[in-house]
């Protein structure tokens, strides 16, 4: 645990500082790790530091009462307070330090995990709590919460403000078995969400992370993983920011990478770095990588989608099934590396979709339009192309039959 320091003059004797011996006063605080005199709920109990005596011990506060020179110390015994000498001459220029428990107030990391407790603190590994939920509500803007430990946690878990998460281990899952959503955002601000891995339950629809701000706001996903079926990694109401580094999908029939659900007319720009789909589940309706059916508008770019899918799995690397879709995304490449020949790489069914892709390859479908319009625009592609009806406007590769 840390206390903030601020350096002594040199006279002051065993003061165990992290950068040695003290020689200037006056010095920006440091910090100082306190392994004893702590007491039973971890602050300072009042005695002696470890090794550190300080210059002037008495009763009440020292200023206006003792006098010193710029860089000593005082302990109050009475009130079990530490005082430095911060400034001025004489009896005046005194600061109080705080005590352990004040200084980790201030302290921004909580931690979950399975032997935890949510009596605890939640401040380090040993004293963590047991649920996400209890971190949440210890947590404040702009903290961290972080669980190295595997295992799932069957909670939902909902978070109202900028708080950062990081589960790289654990599974979450909601917990209702007829559908819910594992992790709800509702921040108009930045989120973080480091690692999580998602399952779903098998019965009903299961979102993992809900990224459901009332406003604008933004969402940072490092990477998530879906298993199971009728399970979508992440769901997005909202209008704003959608930042997903690696998505992996090892779920089956009817589960969604990004599912961008908000409203006709309202934007979600969404920078996909890696999107994998891997899966031998041969129920349709088969897993969707990006899919949308609200009538919203989607733009931004996708580094990459790759479609790792066993014989026969059905599904579709992108899915526009509204009437009022509006996309218009850039991807630099969709691979299709299974043995699927009942894959579509993009799948239109209604909407307009404008799409700048790099490379298109698939096993089996490259595109099937049954309805609504879509603009391709692509260097290279291969696969079957199906039109049931739709609009094709296509450009470059001899302008795609």
């Amino acid at each position: 645990m840390t206390i903030p320091w601020i350096q002594a003059n040199e006279d002051v004797t065993g003061e165990n500082h992290p950068d040695g011996d003290a020689d200037v006063a006056n010095r920006a605080p440091r910090f100082i790790t306190i392994t004893s005199g702590l007491g039973a709920d971890g602050s300072w109990d009042g005695g002696s530091f470890p090794g550190f005596l300080p210059n002037f011990v008495g009763s009440g506060t020292p200023e206006a009462v003792i006098t010193a020179t710029v860089g000593k110390f005082y302990h109050d015994d009475t009130n079990a307070k530490l005082y430095y000498k911060m400034t001025g001459v004489g009896d005046t220029g005194w600061i109080e330090l705080p005590t352990v428990a004040t200084a980790a107030a201030t302290e921004s990391t909580f931690y979950v995990g399975k032997h935890g407790n949510d009596a605890n603190g939640g401040r380090n590994m040993s004293d963590a709590f047991l649920t996400f939920g209890a971190a949440i509500s210890a947590a404040f803007s702009g903290a961290s919460i972080v669980c190295l430990d595997g295992g799932t946690y069957t909670e939902d878990i909902l978070i109202g403000s900028d708080i950062s998460l990081f589960a790289p281990h654990a599974k979450l899952q909601g917990t209702s078995a007829s559908g819910t959503t594992a992790l709800r955002i509702l921040s108009d601000t930045w989120n973080v969400i480091g690692s999580v891995r998602i399952i779903g339950n098998h019965v009903g629809r299961n979102y993992g992370v809900q990224f459901d701000a009332s406003e604008q706001g933004s969402l940072w996903v490092r990477s998530v993983a879906s298993i199971g079926t009728n399970v979508t990694a992440v769901r997005a109401l909202s209008t704003g920011k959608v930042r997903i580094d690696t998505l992996h999908m090892n779920s089956g029939q009817d589960s969604r990478g990004l599912d961008c659900h908000n409203s006709a007319n309202r934007v979600i720009d969404i920078d996909i770095g890696n999107l994998e789909m891997s899966t031998s589940d041969t129920n349709t309706p088969g897993p969707i990588g990006v899919y949308s059916s609200s009538g919203g508008i989607i733009t931004g770019h996708i580094g990459r989608i790759n479609e790792k899918l066993g014989l026969n799995v059905p599904g579709n690397a992108l899915n526009s099934d509204d009437v009022d879709n509006k996309w218009d995304l850039t991807i630099d490449r969709i691979q299709g590396n299974g043995d699927s020949t009942s894959f579509d790489a993009i799948r239109v069914s209604d909407g307009v979709v404008n799409l700048r892709v790099g490379t298109l390859a698939s096993a089996g479908n490259a595109y099937h339009i049954d309805g609504g319009t879509l603009r391709l625009f692509t260097m290279e592609i291969s696969g079957a192309i199906t039109n049931n009806g739709g609009t094709l406007v296509a450009k470059d590769i001899t302008d795609i039959p």
